[in-house]
């Protein structure tokens, strides 16, 4: 759906025609990480440096995009696979599922091809609870959405802001409810990854009600982490979907006065894992960073001794 996004952008100033464009990752790094790096990764032309976990989770990602794909031409082999699963016959449900998963390969295949295995014997799990393919096949297969929203900002009023964002998987209840489903092939904490997979999930749940997409009512969110065997499905909950909305405001707030923070002291240890430390206000040498990250001659700050 990439029409909206010529209406709008990232790297919104005040004098821009075009309307502030908020992602997950976005209002993620914003609220959870730095602001000043949200910003900076924004502005800054930096060449994208290629990081191992990035490649195997495109790839694993799009195949496991292409794989549901496989599935919905081939309901013989869902219904076979199905019958298997209720009959406890596991090794045959998974060969026919594995069959229509696309072949790892490259660089980085062998890791890969550990995280599609425990997706696909995921999957014959929740095989052993369908009746029909549709029962088990995704509503929603990495789907694209965008929606404009009206956000109330205090001091500034009304701002129409473009939200964006890739919903991995959507399932049906047995109800007709939806279950949001993200994939992630990072890893795993039991105490920070929970609060921050339910802010995703609630954002994309706002996503998709705000825009012209209509599926029916989230009754759910889920999540699985084949690196860590790990998988959850909880409630959605109104009360994260407002806290989610109060960060939209803080993060527009931050636009209209284009004011984005760097961490605190406290903080620093973030820094290490910048990408954009020559360029944060916090660390630069330069009077001008986000001119010299498009090319421009550095202006050196002047040092006090």
């Amino acid at each position: 759906m990439g029409e909206m996004n010529k209406l709008s952008t990232y790297t919104w100033t005040p004098d821009s025609d075009k309307m502030i464009r908020i992602s997950k990752s976005t209002l993620d790094t914003y609220s959870n990480w730095c602001s000043q790096q949200m910003w900076l990764s924004k502005v800054c032309h930096t060449e994208p440096l290629e990081r191992d976990y990035l490649v195997i989770g495109d790839n694993v990602h799009n195949r496991q995009e292409e794989f549901y794909e496989n599935l919905v031409c081939d309901t013989p082999r869902m219904e076979q696979a199905i019958a298997a699963a209720k009959d406890g016959d596991e090794k045959k449900a998974y060969s026919l599922l594995k069959q229509m998963y696309p072949e790892a390969e490259g660089e980085y295949a062998d890791k890969e091809e550990v995280l599609q295995d425990w997706m696909i014997h995921n999957d014959v799990a929740r095989l052993k609870h369908c009746n029909e393919p549709e029962d088990f096949l995704p509503t929603g297969n990495e789907l694209d959405l965008d929606a404009i929203v009206e956000v109330d900002v205090p001091e500034h009023g009304i701002v129409k802001v473009h939200l964006r964002g890739i919903i991995d998987r959507i399932f049906k209840d047995d109800t007709g409810g939806l279950i949001l489903m993200e994939l992630k092939t990072g890893k795993f904490n039991p105490k920070y990854t929970p609060p921050k997979m339910r802010g995703e999930m609630a954002y994309y749940t706002y996503l998709l009600d705000e825009s012209d997409v209509n599926l029916g009512d989230v009754k759910w969110w889920a999540w699985r982490f084949p690196n860590a065997e790990h998988w959850d499905v909880i409630p959605a909950a109104k009360r994260t979907i407002t806290a989610m909305k109060k960060r939209i405001v803080r993060l527009v707030k931050s636009y209209l006065e284009q004011d984005f923070p760097v961490v605190n002291d406290n903080q620093e240890y973030k820094c290490s894992h910048c990408d954009f430390m020559q360029f944060c206000p916090k660390w630069t040498p330069y009077e001008n960073p986000i001119e010299v990250s498009h090319g421009a001659e550095p202006i050196w700050k002047e040092v006090n001794e």
